[in-house]
């Protein structure tokens, strides 16, 4: 009798004691869960979509934003952004110490084309205070607060202009301080198209005039100079192929970016205006890769 004693209290014991463990991985389960991808809270834009007093996002999930069927360079880039901190998450305290406060991550992509349907001057804020670490560039925008509970707040931009203008930097060229590369709209661009053509492509022997060139934006100058030379059809076209040629560097870009924002440390601001500011944090051979000689067909 003391023997079945002894062993029903075993067992209750092993019972008890295979609970606990399964609690125990469902509760670390738990925070891995929590700071994982699938819980970011995303939003997506499009910059024609923009309209004053009111910014609203078109997609609020990776699989509203169709990214299976848009261009492999933006969801490559999207893909690789949520990775990136996703990466990063797992090496902070919050997402490990099973404390039960929640941890949010909210990541807004917004998507500027060239060309849009029409403008705004409206951007998204992000909120900040003393105790946050914060990024901030043409690129992209992070706030991170881990007290009294983990935030990430971060704005994400794919931009056919800056993607150029940080061309025009890596050329040595200078840009002028109230630059501002927003999307254009369709009569901007056919206008400065117009302009260079008259200037450049009519002449007999493509010599350009430096003061009519003036009145061309510095990115849309280069985007001109760079491409195949032709008045048959309109020079946006090659965006495309800026895209195809310069996204994975632009991509790890923005990675890096990403990285440096979680070793800033609490209450600290980091600013990077051009791209010549990211000598620090991107690889030594990165300027001579992401660079364009020219758009080829």
């Amino acid at each position: 009798m003391s023997y079945i004693n002894g062993f029903k209290g075993s067992f209750k014991k092993r019972m008890l004691f295979f609970i606990l463990l399964c609690i125990s991985f469902f509760v670390q389960g738990k925070e891995i869960d929590s700071c994982s991808k699938e819980n970011f809270n995303l939003k997506f834009y499009e910059r024609s979509s923009f309209k004053n007093q009111s910014v609203k996002p078109i997609t609020t999930s990776i699989e509203d934003a169709g990214l299976r069927h848009r261009p492999y360079p933006y969801k490559a880039f999207v893909v690789s952004i949520i990775q990136a901190v996703e990466d990063n998450l797992k090496k902070e305290e919050a997402c490990h110490n099973g404390d039960g406060k929640p941890v949010n991550i909210t990541l807004e992509f917004i998507e500027e084309n060239l060309v849009a349907w029409m403008n705004s001057t409206e951007l998204i804020s992000l909120k900040t205070d003393d105790m946050s670490s914060q990024l901030s560039s043409p690129w992209l925008k992070i706030v991170i607060k881990r007290e009294p509970e983990f935030n990430l707040h971060a704005v994400i931009t794919w931009s056919a202009r800056q993607m150029i203008t940080d061309q025009v930097f890596l050329s040595g060229e200078v840009i002028p301080e109230t630059f501002n590369p927003v999307p254009l709209t369709t009569e901007a661009v056919n206008k400065y198209r117009s302009v260079y053509v008259n200037a450049v492509l009519s002449s007999s022997d493509y010599i350009e005039d430096p003061k009519i060139l003036n009145e061309l934006p510095v990115d849309l100058l280069w985007l001109y100079r760079h491409s195949y030379q032709s008045t048959r059809g309109p020079f946006y076209d090659n965006i495309s192929r800026l895209f195809n040629t310069a996204s994975s560097r632009y991509i790890e870009l923005n990675r890096a970016l990403v990285n440096q924002c979680f070793d800033v440390p609490n209450g600290d601001f980091k600013r990077y205006n051009t791209v010549l500011d990211l000598k620090n944090i991107v690889d030594t051979k990165f300027f001579d890769n992401y660079k364009i000689e020219k758009l080829t067909r």
